[in-house]
């Protein structure tokens, strides 16, 4: 029997390298390819593999961070509604614990999951990428996360570690582990692992977990721990702290501050004001570990982020607002509202203008502040009424009238006051006054500044002035400092004068402008404050045998205070449950 071959075609195979087998690749079909064509497959291969990985690791962190925020419902009797009761939810998870068993399990469960593979694959034998996987990620959590959280803190902005104790014993076991591995592969048994260092190495890790929340506890502590006074402790807080007993994840008054901000901002829609608070209320809380894991997996892969994302006008909105509250100077702060409505402001830099007929002309000045980033024509001029005409792009303020004085005498001197009004907060003990000289000024005028009692009191509230002053040739304009007296007592906003007037001698070549007398208004900041409870809902064991509940006195201490309280009675009852209480503070 014979077999003929016909069409038979010869392939040479001098172009390609056929390669070894490794742990997944060569599939086989590919082998023999050429090495560029094999990299651009296994490249796209790879970055499939990778999308593939972060969503399932992307569901597998948002299932442990489900887990580990459960809370669990309690019910209080409600103080203001007896018949009523208020659900308080705690974390069932401790923190610290939650941070370092499933939440680093979640968000490292990649790397672990990778070098399993490969070890086992390889018989047990440490490959080129699992440990190296492990170790470098740990490694770079230690340098590169550190020197990045560090960095990106502005100067002089700063940040404080909370739990202290905790990291020290986290710090401590993080070098640890590299002295470890040192130890168990060039030390005791070079480039192998017997059984019994494996089993060390795993039971460090509980280890780590319970001092870690033994220092949370303050278990560690160089002082005796009273025992009674640990029982009088509460047990519970209100959900405005967590479980560690820390700031509570958002401050009330900030939010609601933001919320008064936003009704301020005039051309903001329902929407947008809607978007800023959110992003308000996500950047208050606290964020984990595990969140931020999240969020870069879902950028990479084009999911959903966790945190609200601002359009970027609304973030240069946002970022506006923002400055209002680290500005120190509370002057500044409706300056600061008025760039949030995102609309420029015409007005003149002065109420009033003086200018000598001779002179034959006056430089009237337009500030615009807020947003300057728009170039348009915003005033039409109008000689006639010297007014302001804003087109429909901008907003008025009170400034877009201004007075222009004419005198046409050449040859006197004006003196008057720049403001007919000052104002003055209590705590800053001092205030300006300003004389200003229009008309001639080359030569030497006097004039003398009286202070007049209004509902302030020279000597209580304010030091007396009476005295007198003068200008030197080509000076235009004189600060006067009149001291105020902060007494620490509230009082309401107080006023006196400032008389303005010249001696006999200076009459012939000086007259008096139209503002001669000035309103200072003394501005009180002694506030008394509020008194109220550390925390509205208290719980103590009964073993403790008593209970301190803590009053605050809060925004203000100025002056002596007295306060009332009585114990009611809701679910317990006087002298059966509890001592009835009533006296003052």
């Amino acid at each position: 029997m014979s077999i003929e071959f016909t069409n038979l075609t010869t392939v040479s195979c001098q172009r390609f390298k056929c390669s070894g087998r490794g742990l997944i690749l060569p599939f086989g079909i590919e082998a023999c390819m050429s090495i560029q064509l094999r990299a651009v497959l296994y490249f796209i291969f790879l970055l499939y593999l990778f999308l593939g990985i972060a969503i399932i690791a992307d569901i597998f962190m948002s299932a442990i961070q489900t887990i580990t925020e459960r809370k669990q419902k309690i019910r209080y009797p409600n103080p203001e509604k007896p018949k009523e009761y208020l659900i308080v939810q705690v974390p069932i998870w401790n923190a610290t614990v939650a941070n370092l068993t499933l939440m680093a399990l979640g968000s490292s469960s990649p790397e672990i999951l990778l070098s399993i593979i490969e070890i086992v694959g390889n018989r047990f034998e440490a490959g080129e990428l699992g440990p190296g996987t492990i170790v470098g990620s740990a490694a770079y959590n230690l340098l590169m996360i550190c020197a990045l959280c560090i960095a990106s803190i502005k100067s002089p902005e700063t940040r404080k570690i909370e739990l202290y104790n905790v990291f020290l014993v986290t710090s401590f076991f993080g070098f640890f582990a590299y002295i470890w591995l040192f130890i168990v592969l060039s030390v005791i048994s070079k480039d192998v692992v017997d059984l019994w260092e494996a089993v060390i190495t795993f039971l460090m890790f509980p280890l780590v977990v319970i001092l870690a929340y033994l220092a949370e506890k303050n278990f560690f502590a160089s002082k005796k721990i009273d025992m009674e006074e640990e029982e009088r402790k509460l047990i519970l807080t209100i959900p405005e702290v967590d479980a560690a007993g820390n700031e509570r994840m958002f401050r009330r008054e900030e939010l609601l501050q933001f919320l008064r901000d936003l009704g301020q901002a005039t051309t903001l829609s329902l929407e947008d004001k809607a978007q800023l608070f959110a992003a308000k209320l996500s950047e208050s809380m606290p964020r984990t570990r595990m969140q931020y894991r999240i969020e870069g997996t879902r950028m990479l892969a084009g999911g959903k982020s966790l945190f609200p994302n601002l359009p970027e006008k609304l973030q240069e909105i946002y970022t506006t607002m923002e400055r209002r509250h680290s500005i120190e100077d509370e002057r500044q702060i409706p300056r600061i509202l008025e760039e949030v409505d995102q609309l420029p402001t015409i007005e003149f830099t002065a109420t009033a203008y003086a200018v000598m007929e001779n002179e034959q002309k006056i430089d009237v000045i337009v500030k615009r502040t807020g947003p300057i980033n728009i170039y348009q024509r915003a005033v039409k001029p109008n000689s006639s009424d010297a007014t302001i005409s804003p087109d429909h792009e901008y907003e008025s303020r009170k400034g877009a009238l201004s007075k222009i004085n004419i005198d046409d005498d050449a040859q006197m001197a004006i003196l008057e006051f720049a403001s007919s009004s000052y104002a003055v907060l209590e705590r800053e003990q001092r205030v300006t006054v300003d004389v200003v000289r229009y008309g001639v000024t080359n030569s030497v005028v006097r004039f003398r500044l009286d202070t007049i009692d209004g509902t302030a009191t020279a000597g209580e509230d304010y030091t007396k002035l009476s005295e007198e002053y003068k200008m030197e040739p080509g000076q235009q304009e004189k600060k006067v400092t009149i001291n105020v007296i902060d007494d620490n007592q509230w009082e309401p906003d107080e006023t006196f004068f400032v008389k303005l007037s010249l001696p006999d001698e200076e009459e012939t070549h000086t007259k008096l402008g139209s503002k001669t007398v000035a309103l200072v208004t003394i501005i009180n900041d002694d506030e008394p404050g509020y008194i109220e409870f550390e925390q509205t809902i208290n719980l103590v064991k009964e073993s403790a045998g008593k209970a301190e509940i803590k009053v605050l006195r809060v925004n203000g201490a100025d002056g002596r205070v007295t306060v009332h309280y009585k114990t009611e009675d809701m679910d317990a009852k006087a002298i059966q449950d509890y001592e009835r209480k009533s006296n003052n503070l």
